[in-house]
């Protein structure tokens, strides 16, 4: 075994694996080179120092490691306080009664004598016993008090060889002995493999009664396809196949260059998630929510595609009585449908057939006339349909009143879309709109019809909440259960998914503004330049959202080449009731109407984008967004501003100021008199000043930073005030002078 070679490296980046950009080839190492190495360490630094893994597999992947490895050494990392090495070499001598290396790692010192244990096999294990006799090993020195590290348990965790730092030593034993783990420790192993065979039976098990559970599912178990999926699958089942290494409720990605079984599985509100702490993990989030099973499934099998995830899930892996979901739920829409007829004459024999046929679309529309034969009177002995005309004089009799969701831009249950160029302001302008419709604000001086708004994003799902955020601070009006926002894509060229979100607007209730951002995004599959699909898109829109009475906004992109008109088919435009063109130029965007089907065609309108502060950072930098403010710099009452308006932090930190100088406040020098006007006016002499430290107190105690020490903490804080003090001065909040400060005033018009 001492000549066996295993693999190692040269510090944390050393890799030679083949979807590396920068590889090395790795070095080999054998067990009588460590133990020279014991006697006579390197010393370097730590980004230079050598490490092993104890498998002859030249790899660092852990699945190619569990699944080739051949392991010839067990090894554990003491950094957590351990005894000194005459101690532990006595407690070791208790454990195993054979040949062992152990020494100080390079970071160690006298209060904490970190040190590294090397056990050389007799024979080489696979990876399924190698990682038992490790994890007894580290369950024996935990008996003793000794807390080792676990990651000595992965499969392709790197050991540090012997770095001689300011405090190092050595004890070893090398008579010839080397340690068989299956046999001294036969008993504990033989536990850890009726564990894991338990294990594996209770995953048996839940994988059949998954499979049991999706043969019995019904359209009524769930609302939507994504219930549906969580209720048939479980997170366990989508990783295993993904290829991640499970132990009990934690996984290991299969790419995964640390080992660590990060991802976890628990029960949310009823619904199984993972947590992946991971950001080399694609199921990572840094924290920001954990993926139910169907999120599970779009990430790994469809690469985020929502859209392609849910055809799949609906056409390929959830059946309903045989048939696939898509089609129960267009069967389940078709026989509703016919419920809603039944005021009307039996359908014929023969049209019945087809009517139910499973082939059918939306646009099938039954014959009530001759089939076969002289069609059936009805009791009166007079032909029903459902087709009629109207007298034009009647028409023109009837009363008509615009009823603008926007007043002069859009009716309400009309069909309209906004395009432009990546960059434009699109999304800012119909975000801005949906918030004002929302609140219930004039849009920009235009009245609006209040209602809640469903803003359906294919993209920019981390700008918008910030952009809201924004949109917040410049109007400070509330839309909590007013304006909301889809955690994904819909795909509207899918029946079944155009379905689902008309169920999820009508759970919403009172919309009258439903937003697609944008068209490509939210297609679902399909050729944006096709008449075909997007008629499937527009069968699909008409049959589900427009009996809900709401306006749909569809955002999209222009031409490449044309970029007065929005890209693709031109059937898009042509079955538009309005159309806005949105372009930027310099600071300037511009919303310009391109077709309004009825009415008077209003004129354009001219924004620019103002910067909002929405927050702080963990360093207390400033989170900015922006949103649209019209380009004459009115206000929403119309009235000229002088000030930008202020983030609720900045206000704030204002209002400590005014309490600084209320509790600490001086009259001001003759120098700050002389030198800055006003003073004299009615409102001059009632102003004070106040030495900026009395305004620093007062304004720390209302920013919250996340800081892991007081330290930074500390500074944090400074910066944060720092930049507010700025803001405040250059918008003409304050006046500074030395080190004193005031408010800055104006003469109010009597």
């Amino acid at each position: 075994m001492s000549e066996a070679k295993m693999v190692s490296g040269i510090g944390q980046f050393h890799t030679n694996e083949p979807d590396k950009a920068k590889r090395t080839p790795y070095l080999a190492i054998s067990y009588s080179d460590i133990v020279t190495l014991v006697d006579k360490p390197q010393q370097v630094d730590k980004s230079h120092a050598q490490w092993f893994i104890p498998s002859t597999e030249p790899t660092r992947t852990y699945k190619k490691q569990e699944q080739h490895g051949r392991y010839f050494c067990l090894w554990a990392d003491l950094d957590k306080h351990p005894p000194t090495l005459s101690k532990l070499e006595k407690m070791l001598k208790g454990i195993i009664p054979s040949d062992y290396e152990i020494y100080n790692t390079s970071s160690a010192n006298a209060d904490n004598q970190k040190a590294r244990i090397l056990i050389p096999l007799t024979e080489p294990l696979n990876f399924s016993d190698w990682v038992m006799a490790q994890q007894v090993l580290n369950s024996k020195l935990e008996a003793l008090g000794i807390i080792p590290d676990t990651a000595n348990e992965r499969s392709a965790q790197p050991c540090y060889l012997p770095n001689r730092g300011k405090f190092y030593g050595s004890r070893s034993q090398r008579d010839g002995y080397f340690f068989k783990p299956l046999v001294a420790w036969l008993n504990e192993i033989t536990v850890k493999r009726d564990e894991l065979a338990t294990q594996q039976a209770e995953i048996s098990k839940a994988q059949q009664l998954a499979t049991e559970k999706r043969a019995a599912l019904k359209l009524s178990d769930a609302p939507n396809l994504i219930a549906a999926f969580n209720l048939a699958y479980t997170p366990h089942e989508i990783l295993r196949d993904a290829g991640y290494s499970q132990r009990g409720e934690t996984f290991c990605h299969p790419s995964s260059e640390t080992g660590n079984y990060s991802a976890t599985v628990k029960a949310d509100s009823g619904v199984l998630r993972v947590n992946a702490l991971s950001s080399a993990d694609p199921l990572g989030t840094n924290g920001q929510g954990a993926h139910d099973a169907f999120s599970c499934f779009t990430v790994l099998c469809h690469n985020g595609d929502h859209s392609a995830a849910l055809k799949d899930a609906g056409d390929n892996l959830l059946t309903i009585g045989g048939v696939s979901f898509n089609k129960a739920v267009q069967r389940d829409h078709m026989q509703k449908e016919a419920a809603k007829k039944a005021q009307q004459p039996p359908i014929p024999p023969q049209a019945q057939d087809n009517y139910m046929d499973e082939n059918i679309d939306f646009d099938f529309v039954p014959d009530f006339g001759e089939v076969g034969g002289e069609s059936e009177p009805d009791k009166a002995g007079q032909n029903r349909t459902s087709f009629k005309f109207a007298n034009a004089s009647e028409l023109m009799n009837r009363a008509y009143a615009p009823d603008f969701l926007i007043k002069t831009l859009f009716e309400s249950n009309a069909l309209g879309q906004i395009f432009g160029p990546t960059g434009s302001g699109k999304s800012f302008v119909v975000l801005d709109m949906a918030y004002c419709i929302a609140a219930g604000l004039d849009y920009h001086g235009l009245a609006v019809k209040q209602g809640n708004v469903a803003y359906i994003c294919g993209e920019g799902f981390r700008a918008i909440g910030r952009r809201v955020k924004a949109l917040q601070n410049k109007y400070d009006a509330d839309v909590n259960g007013k304006l909301f926002i889809s955690e994904q894509p819909g795909a509207f060229i899918d029946i079944g998914v155009t379905s689902e979100v008309s169920e999820a607007i009508k759970e919403i209730g009172n919309v009258n503004l439903v937003i697609i951002d944008t068209y490509h995004r939210n297609m679902g599959g399909g050729n944006e330049n096709s008449a075909d699909d997007f008629g499937l898109v527009l069968r699909n829109i008409d049959a589900f959202l427009k009996p809900l009475n709401v306006a749909v906004l569809i955002v999209h992109h222009s031409g490449h080449m044309e970029t007065n008109r929005s890209r693709g088919s031109s059937a898009i435009r042509a079955a538009m009731d309005f159309e806005y063109q949105v372009d930027k130029n310099s600071d300037t965007v511009t919303l310009k109407p391109t077709k309004i089907k009825d009415g008077t065609t209003p004129p354009p309108m001219h924004f620019t984008l103002v910067d909002s502060e929405i927050g702080l950072d963990h360093e207390g930098n400033a989170i900015t967004s922006a949103y649209l403010d019209s380009k004459a710099g009115g206000d929403k009452t119309g009235q000229d501003r002088t000030k930008r308006k202020l983030s609720a932090r900045d206000d704030a930190i204002l209002q400590t100021l005014n309490d600084a100088i209320t509790s600490h406040g001086i009259e001001p020098s003759a120098e700050i008199k002389a030198k800055f006007g006003g003073f004299d006016s009615f409102t001059g002499k009632l102003q004070k000043i106040v030495h900026i430290d009395h305004w620093r107190d007062l304004a720390h105690k209302t920013i919250s930073v996340d800081a892991d020490t007081e330290e930074k903490r500390a500074a944090s804080l400074q910066k944060a005030f720092k930049r507010c003090r700025d803001k405040l001065f250059n918008d003409k909040y304050t006046v500074e002078h030395g080190q004193y400060v005031w408010r800055f005033f104006e003469e109010k018009e009597s």
